[in-house]
Formats: structure tokens, sequence, C-alpha cells
């Protein structure tokens, strides 16, 4: 798990690329993103179809390969997990760090 550091109100796109046992891209049947933001409670966001658009959706740029845009709120560390499931059951995790530049003056 690396750890990047970031502004607050950044939006930053988290990638997920999913493989099978051979090392094909693999598109899972069902797809969650979770995160958790600092002192609030896990949020978890489903995929349901490519039409879906905007920040906080997850998208689908190709076969395994998926995204999300997420715009940071507060100053602190975020914590994510990509959760695979169906005939591949994969997990991702990662974490990022959000400072306010001109919180304290």
């Amino acid at each position: 798990m690396s750890t990047n550091i970031f502004e607050s109100g950044t939006t930053l796109r988290i990638e997920c690329f999913i493989t099978d046992e051979s090392g094909d891209n693999y598109d899972p049947t069902g797809l969650t993103f979770t995160i958790q933001i600092p002192g609030g409670t896990p949020s978890e966001i489903t995929y349901v179809s490519p039409e879906t658009a905007g920040v906080g959706h997850i998208h689908k740029s190709a076969v395994g390969n998926y995204y999300i845009d997420w715009t940071t709120t507060s100053p602190g560390q975020y914590l994510f997990l990509w959760n695979a499931s169906g005939d591949l059951n994969v997990a991702q995790r990662g974490a990022f760090t959000v400072v306010s530049l001109f919180g304290n003056c």
C-alpha cells in the first residue's frame, strides 16, 4: 500500500486493474469501491453500468480497467478498497493523505 499526499479539494483518479490467473484483463461479476474518509464512516460504491457518469461513480475504461474520480474534502488519511467478486475474487487496497496548505494561517 503506497501513500501519496494531495491538497484538499483535489479530484483524484483512483484506478483498479483486474487480471485473471493467466494475467489477462478480466471483468468481474461484481465490483465495489469502499473509501474511508478522515473522521467519517466508510462509503461503498457499486459498479452499475458504463453509462453512469460523473465524480463519485465507478467507470470502466477497458476490459478489467476501472476508475473512480474522487474529490477530497477533509485533511487526513483516506483508505480505499476495490473488491471484485464473482468467478474471480480480488481485492486491491490503497491510501492517500490530504493536507490543507492554508488551513492554519
